[in-house]
């Protein structure tokens, strides 16, 4: 008698009229043990019999009770005690930031953190390079507990995939375009790709044969003598091949930022997408309706501040996603290329500002509730907690 259970379902006393005995994580202490079933007394003191019919699982019949002297951090999420142990016997590798608060936050008065020693010092290790045999300490062991404790791991979203995937496509532009600045702008000061042009090939030619011009010939007999000459007239009488010039690459079409939202348009409304007003080629997301569903049920991306026009659509309800580019790959000329990035950067800058003026109305409204609020010593989940108010208030709504 006097052992420590663990529940692992909602579980009522004898014929479900005596009361809520406790969920699933509850903790209860065994009083007795009958032959029908047990009887068990909760933290509040409650005590009650519970056949082992209300125990068993519905599809293997098993009593499933198991030790309450510990329970796992998901399972004591709910529960409040005055002292509270926080164990960790396979070290703190495994335990972040978030569930780390939920076993340091049960208690009331006193909380104990609990790690292993051995299991620390040899994450310690394994994170060390090969070769090093420096002692580890109880400063790298509380280091490394700190470390894993402190870790708030973010959840990746779709909407860090596609500004991760156009932070890609903009610097691959932005490279090719900076690669090859210094080329064209070489070539368009002198009209020509580049390189060497015919004039100074061939005046680096002649003053090559001027040079040896002013050489004494060596002196050779016979044949020898007639071949070298050979070669040297063949040099002389040589023209000077022009280097061909690179064919321009085709410029693009010119488009007008009202033409880009017209095809963007176009292409929202062939992936069933109806937007309602303007189109916002602003690079965030703007949901939208679409056919057949009167909920916002799809979405665009349009980014309008680079060298080509680009984004991406998605409908949810047909399953239909679309990377889009403008007929042609077209670009925007410069002047209205900027025109763009002012009229974005405005845009930004407006939607800043509002977002501040609705804080600072929240901020207002938030201050008048709480000069409202009445101070209260006492509430019903503070008894229930066992916790004093430390300074809360309570509104007309309780």
């Amino acid at each position: 008698m006097g052992d420590r259970l663990r529940l692992f379902d909602r579980v009522a006393l004898r014929g479900g009229k005596g009361g809520r005995l406790g969920n699933n994580g509850s903790v209860v202490t065994l009083e007795a043990i009958e032959a029908e079933g047990l009887v068990l007394r909760n933290a509040k003191g409650a005590t009650g019999f519970v056949p082992y019919d209300a125990l068993r699982d519905k599809d293997n019949g098993r009593v499933r009770l198991a030790y309450g002297d510990v329970v796992t951090l998901d399972a004591i999420q709910s529960a409040t005690s005055t002292e509270h142990i926080h164990a960790m016997p396979s070290g703190s590798a495994a335990v972040n930031s978030f569930k780390n608060y939920v076993g340091l936050s049960r208690a009331r008065e006193t909380s104990w953190l609990v790690v292993s020693d051995g299991a620390e010092r040899s994450e310690v290790l394994g994170r060390r390079a090969l070769g090093n045999v420096e002692p580890v300490t109880e400063t790298d062991v509380w280091a490394n507990v700190a470390r894993n404790l402190s870790r708030q791991p973010a959840k990746a979203l779709a909407t860090e995939l596609l500004k991760t995937a156009h932070d890609v496509n903009i610097g691959q532009v932005r490279g090719m375009a900076d690669a090859f600045q210094p080329a064209q702008q070489r070539a368009a000061e002198k009209g020509r790709a580049p390189g060497a042009s015919p004039e100074t090939a061939a005046a680096r030619a002649a003053q090559r044969q001027a040079i040896a011009a002013r050489k004494p010939p060596k002196r050779l007999t016979g044949q020898r003598h007639a071949d070298q000459e050979a070669r040297r007239e063949r040099r002389v009488m040589r023209p000077v091949a022009a280097r061909p010039k690179t064919a321009k690459a085709p410029e693009l079409p010119r488009v007008t930022t009202p033409e880009v939202e017209a095809s963007f348009r176009e292409a929202l409304s062939a992936a069933g997408l109806r937007p309602e007003g303007a189109i916002h080629m602003d690079g965030k997301r703007h949901f939208t309706k679409v056919d057949g569903s009167k909920s916002k049920r799809g979405f665009y991306v349009a980014y309008l501040d680079g060298a080509v026009p680009h984004g991406g659509i998605v409908n949810h309800k047909t399953g239909v996603r679309v990377d889009w580019k403008p007929d042609g790959a077209s670009r925007t000329n410069a002047a209205d290329m900027w025109a763009e990035r002012e009229r974005v950067a405005a845009a930004r800058r407006e939607r800043e500002a509002e977002a501040k003026r609705q804080e600072q109305r929240a901020a207002q409204v938030a201050a008048a509730r709480w000069s409202k609020a009445k101070p209260v010593t006492s509430h019903p989940y503070l008894r229930k907690k066992g916790v004093e108010a430390h300074g809360l208030r309570e509104d007309r709504h309780g």
